[in-house]
């Protein structure tokens, strides 16, 4: 079964809020750029759709609205069997100033008609009259009976005013005309200049954009706040988690497992510098316990009991170095390591901590108590011994002070 300390190590410091924060962040700004990239990918593509379905079907009607104000003129004629568009050639003229007239309103820089054979039986430029376009395929799928639209951009063109236009947007679409038995016998080819309408649809296209980006980011935003002040809520969990996994919850010194770890490092660390350290420096181990400390548990109570053990920590953290390493060993027992220390620093500390803890009286409420411990004090410089070997001795050399009058220190170095 996996304790809480086993919990916490396997969190790791990868695990923090922050880290989540990060990682949240990461995925919002990813999913930014993804949903804007597909946003603008799709909108695009659905406004050039739109654009084609729109100019070709007015197109279409311009096209059919054209032919109805003209069918005394553009006529339909049986040829070899099949109809056929036609327009007499002295009816040309006339028929172009009222096609002029006609598409004025509109945005239409040229147009062609094709009869049955392909061949353009009426333009806006006249030199192209008479000329056929069998190789066009849009042409001939507009003869099959499907309407053809494709956008080109033009560097010049020459509308029906006979003014030029530099770098137009052009629609190209190939209306088809269908006789009253529903046969195609022509196809209306007509440019319009789609300039503004497709400023338009750009212009819908970066305001829709806009819009999911906005909405995006302010949905980012509010998430964010929900997540920062989540996570100092998760931070403090994590912390909480974090201290009762390491410390011991009466003292407030390392618990056994931490203590235990730490040491390990302090002696990995010492192993692997041992040529570096100079000569009698090394690892001084003191294991301290309290004396008949059941018997004040029994007498005053676990309260009292709780009050002295605090108090001691509190006395032996004072007489220790900044990286020395302390923490409750179980009970009323406490171990303490004493890096980059030599033999003689070892005993003396261990002597100053015993008159520490042991000098004055404790005080629990009103009652008033001299309270004593037994201590065990040993070194190594990890040469030719382990860490276990190093907690057995300082153990037995804590039972040999406590078997010999108790109050004192044993140390053997």
């Amino acid at each position: 079964m996996k304790t809480l300390s086993d919990v916490v190590q396997n969190l790791g410091t990868n695990d923090s809020p922050e880290r989540f924060k990060r990682i949240y962040l990461l995925l919002v700004f990813s999913s930014l750029i993804l949903i804007l990239a597909l946003s603008f990918t799709v909108i695009t593509r659905q406004n050039r759709e739109n654009l084609i379905e729109n100019i070709g079907f007015h197109s279409e009607k311009t096209a059919l609205a054209l032919l109805s104000s003209e069918s005394h003129i553009i006529h339909t004629t049986d040829r070899d069997g099949a109809d056929t568009l036609a327009i007499h050639p002295a009816d040309l003229a006339p028929l172009d100033l009222n096609i002029r007239l006609f598409l004025q309103p509109f945005n239409i820089v040229k147009i062609k008609i094709y009869n049955r054979d392909m061949r353009i039986i009426y333009c806006t430029e006249p030199q192209l009259i008479g000329k056929s376009d069998r190789s066009n395929q849009r042409l001939k799928d507009a003869f099959a009976g499907n309407r053809q639209t494709v956008l080109k951009e033009r560097q010049s063109v020459t509308d029906l005013s006979e003014e030029r236009r530099l770098d137009v947007d052009v629609a190209e679409v190939y209306a088809p005309v269908r006789n009253q038995r529903g046969l195609v016998v022509g196809v209306f080819e007509l440019y319009s200049d789609i300039g503004e309408l497709k400023k338009s649809f750009r212009e819908h296209l970066h305001s829709s954009v806009g819009t999911i980006f906005i909405a995006l980011v302010l949905l980012s935003l509010a998430s964010y706040i929900i997540i920062i002040r989540e996570s100092a809520a998760l931070r403090t969990a994590y912390q909480l988690l974090e201290t009762l996994a390491t410390v011991d919850p009466l003292t407030g010194i390392y618990n056994r497992r931490q203590l235990l770890c730490r040491a390990a490092e302090l002696y990995s660390l010492m192993k692997r510098s041992h040529e570096k350290l100079p000569a009698g420096i090394g690892l001084g181990v003191i294991m301290i316990d309290v004396d008949f400390f059941k018997l004040v548990n029994d007498t005053h109570g676990h309260l009292v009991g709780d009050s002295i053990l605090q108090e001691l920590s509190k006395r032996i953290e004072t007489m220790l170095r900044p990286y020395d390493v302390f923490g409750r060993y179980g009970g009323e027992e406490f171990l303490l390591f004493l890096p980059n220390t030599s033999r003689d620093e070892a005993k003396l500390i261990a002597c100053r901590i015993l008159n520490a803890v042991s000098g004055e009286p404790y005080h629990a409420g009103e009652l008033s108590l001299k309270v004593t411990t037994s201590i065990g004090c040993t070194w190594t410089d990890a040469h030719d011994e382990n860490l276990d070997a190093i907690l057995r001795r300082v153990d037995n050399l804590l039972y040999e002070a406590k078997n010999s009058g108790r109050n004192q220190v044993v140390c053997r170095l």
